[in-house]
């Protein structure tokens, strides 16, 4: 079961492999841009043809993104003065790992 975009380590750096997994996921999927959430990892990376960004959360990463089209670059900017953390709570992912 696949429980979202984990492209991310502990320290915020690409996985290769995952980076990888979703190139060939996604290779076919017949969109510019996707924006996905919900695993606070914070990135704007091109996956098979597409932009995919997650913006990271308000409260926990402190981020938000900002697309700009028709240019497709995103730019990830850190909130309320606090320094961003690019994967928020990746522990919570490494107990799950057989699933993703």
């Amino acid at each position: 079961m696949i429980k979202g975009i984990l492209l991310l380590d502990e320290k915020g750096h690409i996985i290769f492999d995952q980076k990888e997994f979703w190139d060939d996921r996604l290779k076919f999927f017949n969109y510019d841009v996707l924006v996905v959430g919900h695993t606070h990892q914070v990135f704007a990376e091109k996956l098979g043809d597409t932009l995919v960004i997650n913006p990271g959360s308000t409260k926990f990463n402190h981020t938000c993104a900002i697309l700009s089209l028709p240019e497709m670059t995103c730019r990830i900017m850190p909130l309320s003065g606090k320094r961003p953390l690019m994967a928020w709570n990746w522990g919570m992912f490494r107990a799950n790992e057989q699933e993703i």
